[in-house]
């Protein structure tokens, strides 16, 4: 409320003056707490207490600063998610000579992604008015099944191998793009890869990590393996 040169504080129920460290009405739940004034801040004890949406004392195990700090990298690790994949990849078409190969192919693949949600746990609109936890589930685990028609060029000199695919998410009606690279030994493989992908609705997205691949079984047309990855979503 500075906007309006009053220097007063707003806390959903109540509001607080700083110039005298009391709110300027009686607390509405003021009945639970006979033993202190009905327009005190945090019942007296602001020190390492708050007054939770102007009704009661909360415990306020963090300072400022520190918390600031906190959701800054909550929100980093928020970003991060695993992803634990099995593909089966029909190979439609190949050319390939000593360096180089190109690819065609559709594949389909069940995933299962799992990433947190920290930042809604240090959120104070997660908590009730006695400081309880309300909000939802900090653990996000989201499985689907997609099916990628995918064109893919291979580069490579012995174990190191770099790679550029489009993929075509038929399900999700989106298109992706992917560089990656890294090293394969054959039926085991790990790289770090790029990919940015974008929807037709206009809705994009871009991920950045490392991957592991085992290869569970290969032919000339049918190919299936199991992938690990740990990534950034931007």
């Amino acid at each position: 409320m500075d906007d309006l040169g009053v220097n007063l504080h707003y806390y959903g129920f109540r509001v607080y003056d700083p110039a005298v460290g009391r709110f300027t009405s009686v607390d509405p739940i003021a009945e639970k707490f006979a033993f202190v004034s009905g327009f005190n801040y945090a019942e007296n004890d602001p020190f390492g207490h708050i007054d939770l949406h102007g009704l009661q004392q909360a415990k306020y195990y963090l300072h400022e600063g520190l918390k600031k700090f906190m959701k800054g990298w909550t929100n980093v690790v928020d970003q991060v998610k695993v992803s634990a994949s099995n593909t089966y990849k029909k190979i439609v078409g190949s050319k390939s000579n000593d360096y180089a190969k190109h690819e065609i192919s559709t594949s389909v693949t069940q995933s299962t992604v799992i990433g947190l949600n920290i930042s809604q746990f240090l959120d104070e609109s997660s908590y009730d008015r006695s400081n309880n936890y309300i909000g939802g589930s900090i653990l996000e685990i989201d499985s689907k099944i997609s099916f990628e028609p995918e064109s893919k060029i291979t580069i490579n000199k012995g174990p190191i191998e770099a790679s550029l695919s489009l993929k075509d998410n038929l399900r999700e009606d989106k298109k992706s793009v992917t560089l990656e690279g890294g090293l394969n030994f054959g039926v085991v493989k790990a790289s770090i890869f790029n990919n940015y992908s974008k929807s037709t609705n206009g809705n994009s997205s871009q991920k950045s990590g490392i991957k592991t691949s085992i290869t569970t079984s290969e032919n000339d047309s049918n190919k299936t393996s199991f992938g690990l990855s740990i990534y950034i979503e931007h």
